[in-house]
């Protein structure tokens, strides 16, 4: 090489690639976190996914603080009620996602739990390559 292509290297090193950054990272773990908020996932996305081999992880949580301030300021009855509805639609939404992900080739995983949206997340992170999350993750767009 000559030292032209050394000078440009060492003066401009810190904005180019390595051989290491330019290596795809392999992706074997995925997961999809999902709440009362997320109606669908894009077909679009189903397209990215397909780009890797990995298995699917679709977890649905529900809020449990929404449901501790049902329980203090309602009733157990009510706090129940609102779990139970919860937990319903996100049976219904893993089943579904779930077909639809088996259809195009994927091996999907199912957890259902009540808990802390974010900090359950965050936790479960380190255990994935990649995490496909929503833009309506946690809140309701109006």
């Amino acid at each position: 090489m000559g030292t032209r292509y050394q000078d440009v290297l060492r003066e401009y090193q810190e904005f180019l690639l390595t051989e290491e950054l330019m290596q795809v990272p392999e992706v074997k773990k995925i997961l999809i976190p999902l709440d009362v908020f997320v109606k669908d996932v894009p077909k679009s996305l189903y397209n990215v996914l397909s780009a890797y081999e990995g298995e699917i992880t679709l977890v649905y949580i529900t809020d449990s603080p929404v449901y501790s301030v049902i329980r203090e300021t309602l009733s157990d009855e009510l706090a129940n009620e609102f779990l139970k509805k919860k937990e319903q639609y996100g049976h219904d939404l893993l089943d579904t996602l779930t077909k639809e992900l088996q259809q195009i080739g994927f091996t999907v995983h199912q957890r259902l739990f009540t808990g802390h949206k974010g900090e359950d997340v965050e936790k479960m992170a380190a255990d994935f390559d990649l995490i496909a999350l929503s833009k309506s993750y946690g809140y309701e767009r109006t």
